[in-house]
């Protein structure tokens, strides 16, 4: 089954301040690049597709520097100042017919790791493939990234706004991973997180 990997690129970073929090140095490389090599050593990787903004020329440049393999493809949203749900459904809207699921995860979480990625495909295919499937905390809570099945693309193409995946979710039977270390699932929103 192909699983597109989706990274989302295109925010604001208002909660960082005046800089690109994408771009802050993260031991030794900025933080997409870190983000987006965890995801090319994936077992299942298909190229990540990573969802930009339209003045983004520092942000590819800092990816195509790093000569990932595979190597990432971009996607302009020229929507992305009005939210994140704008992102997702440019990302979904660029996927070849012949994905038959999406990982959809934001850039900012630069402890993602290529097993936890494993393990919600494996999950997702053990399952029939077919339910969305997300990492949950020991208290049930739902994070992300979610494996999304293609009967779901849609819906996630008719996004707007701030309006995010958990709006489609929370009518939807899932599929839920328990994550043992919940450190993999932070995201970097303000200096003192990277810090």
């Amino acid at each position: 089954m192909n699983i597109a990997l989706i990274v989302l690129a295109a925010g604001q970073s208002r909660r960082f301040g005046t800089a690109n929090k994408l771009l802050a140095g993260f031991y030794g490389e900025p933080l997409i690049v870190r983000t987006v090599r965890q995801l090319c050593a994936v077992r299942a990787a298909q190229p990540p597709t990573v969802v930009i903004g339209p003045n983004s020329v520092t942000l590819t440049a800092a990816l195509n520097a790093a000569k990932l393999e595979p190597t990432p493809r971009f996607v302009i949203n020229p929507h992305a100042a009005d939210g994140i749900g704008t992102s997702i459904a440019a990302g979904i809207s660029s996927l070849d017919p012949a994905f038959a699921a999406a990982i959809i995860t934001p850039g900012d979480m630069p402890f993602l790791s290529p097993a936890l990625i494993d393990s919600l495909i494996a999950a997702f295919l053990a399952d029939g493939g077919h339910r969305p499937t997300h990492p949950i905390l020991a208290d049930g809570t739902q994070m992300s990234p979610a494996v999304w099945p293609r009967r779901l693309f849609p819906q996630l193409t008719a996004l707007t706004g701030d309006s995010g995946g958990k709006s489609i979710l929370k009518h939807e039977q899932c599929c839920s991973v328990n994550l043992s270390n919940p450190l993999e699932l932070a995201d970097i929103d303000t200096p003192g997180d990277l810090a």
